[in-house]
């Protein structure tokens, strides 16, 4: 079950932009007035334009990173079913058969993302160490620029969002030495030991029952907000973020390694924590930029997001419960209309009214800089299910 903001809670909390409510067609209907933002992207006609494609040669584009990612499909099922249905193999021979056709695609996943994390270095090692701090204070740059001569954005920073992505995971490189001897070795049971040890594998070679242990521990969200307790929202510096909890964050989040979080942990100095927090803050910020011009790109024409791509979005922003299989949700159409659902509710709400979507307001002057006490809100008084989603997508309001 998603936690749920009470309306006595509600009462209590100071919001600098009201929170959309997902209860009834007649509370979203007052959302997307309130919410111009979120009238804008959750209109049918910019949904209905909206693809999410599991293919990697119909979304390899300048949006999307597939290569980078891990797939969400395990075909266990489908190779099952070919196997017992086919006359020619012996009854005894299928289960033999079954596996036997399972460590091959598990060999044949390894070796892609083996190939593809040395391409992702090897294609971004130009791109400097900081890159999420030079495209945030790039983008807030513009963004003053068009507020002074009243100017259209500029579309190009340039940059784009697959690089960034692809940036972001080319110190996956690190761990090859290490998986691929766990591959040469024990080969197709080399998944038996990253079940229990994920942190070994590179990320693009996660299965689907993998990533959903990991996706479990991320559920836990960084104790700052009203995400969860209806709590005030006011702004937190990352320097407010007790030393321990935010390393604790970060290592569950992916962002630095067990062992140096204890290492951080035991020195005591909050200065790393603060500065993990804040980095990760400002990748946020700058995907969300893209994230945007994508979407409102689908005003004009269609828009192919791939779905290890919607997945991932939904991952590093935490709008899931722990519990929820999202591999197993992208492969339906009701579960990719939640999961869009939940990413529009959650973009409109950091965004509205800013300068980024047309509004009066530096994203800064809004929620204040690095403002991590937003982080963990999704936007709404609780995560979206396929009938409030399927409700959104009804009312027509702009």
């Amino acid at each position: 079950m998603s936690k749920v903001i009470s309306t006595s809670a509600l009462k209590k909390v100071s919001f600098i932009e009201p929170p959309i409510i997902v209860d009834s067609i007649s509370s979203l209907n007052s959302s997307k007035s309130a919410n111009k933002l979120f009238g804008r992207l959750s209109s049918a006609r910019l949904i209905n334009r909206i693809r999410i494609e599991p293919l990697i040669e119909k979304s390899d584009t300048d949006f999307n990173s597939p290569r980078s990612l891990p797939t969400t499909l395990f075909p266990r099922k489908s190779i099952s079913e070919e196997v017992s249905n086919d006359p020619k193999t012996a009854a005894w021979l299928k289960p033999v058969k079954i596996w036997w056709k399972i460590g091959k695609f598990l060999l044949h996943n390894y070796r892609a993302g083996f190939t593809n994390t040395y391409r992702v270095f090897r294609d971004t090692r130009t791109l400097p160490t900081d890159l999420e701090t030079q495209l945030f204070r790039k983008i807030e740059y513009h963004e003053i620029e068009s507020r002074l001569n009243t100017t259209a954005l500029p579309l190009d920073i340039g940059i784009s969002r697959r690089q960034l992505q692809e940036w972001k995971r080319r110190n996956m490189i690190w761990k090859l030495p290490t998986f691929g001897l766990l591959v040469l070795l024990l080969e197709e049971l080399a998944i038996v030991f990253i079940h229990f040890w994920p942190n070994f594998s590179p990320w693009n070679c996660l299965i689907p029952s993998v990533y959903k242990k990991v996706s479990d521990r991320r559920a836990e969200r960084l104790k700052v907000s009203s995400s969860i307790t209806g709590e005030d929202l006011n702004y937190k510096s990352v320097f407010a973020i007790p030393h321990k909890e935010a390393l604790q964050y970060a290592a569950r989040m992916g962002l630095v390694p067990v062992w140096k979080s204890l290492i951080y942990t035991w020195s005591g100095n909050t200065k790393f924590s603060a500065e993990i927090l804040r980095k990760w803050h400002q990748y946020l910020f700058v995907d969300n930029w893209f994230i945007l011009r994508e979407l409102f790109s689908a005003e004009n024409r269609d828009v192919v997001i791939n779905d290890r791509e919607l997945v991932n979005m939904i991952l590093e922003r935490q709008l899931f419960t722990k519990g929820e299989d999202l591999n197993a949700m992208v492969q339906s159409n009701d579960g990719q209309l939640v999961m869009l659902m939940r990413l529009i509710i959650y973009l409109s709400w950091q965004f509205n009214n800013t300068v980024t979507v047309g509004g009066p307001k530096l994203y800064n002057e809004k929620w204040g800089v690095n403002n991590v006490g937003i982080m963990n809100f999704p936007g709404s008084t609780r995560l979206v299910n396929i009938q409030e989603a399927g409700n959104i997508q009804q009312i027509e309001k702009y």
